[in-house]
């Protein structure tokens, strides 16, 4: 049985790769590698049969560092590429049947993704928690 997700969960999800964003920006400020993305689509998607493909597509967001606004889900485009960076994030998450766990994956540069495995929990006020996660790999 799968279990939906509830608004509040997703919202971390989503600060997760605002959070992604930001510290890519910072980390590459000033780079001659090109510029990091400033801007993001990312999918919420069934859970896949294959773990290194994204599922269809249930619901979508654009997110900025500090901003998240709900879209409708798009076709995918080429990004432009600066230098080791595509002009936008893509990213793409989905949950365990039973929402123990999110997998978290994105792409900033045809050569620069990462996919991330978080345990959900709670923190004492009954809010979403996620845990370090743990690295898996992309295609």
């Amino acid at each position: 049985m799968t279990m939906t997700p509830a608004a509040e969960l997703i919202q971390v999800v989503l600060s997760e790769f605002q959070r992604t964003l930001q510290r890519n920006l910072e980390a590459y400020r000033g780079s001659t590698s090109g510029a990091a993305p400033r801007r993001g689509y990312v999918e919420q998607t069934e859970y896949p049969e294959n773990a290194h493909e994204a599922g269809k597509p249930i619901a979508a967001w654009f997110v900025s560092p500090d901003a998240v606004q709900l879209s409708s889900i798009k076709e995918p485009r080429s990004p432009k590429i600066d230098g080791m960076f595509y002009d936008m994030l893509i990213g793409w998450f989905y949950f365990t049947n039973d929402l123990a766990a999110v997998h978290i994956n994105w792409q900033i540069g045809p050569r620069y993704g990462r996919g991330f495995r978080h345990r959900i929990g709670r923190d004492t006020l009954g809010g979403y928690l996620l845990d370090r996660g743990t690295g898996i790999g992309i295609s």
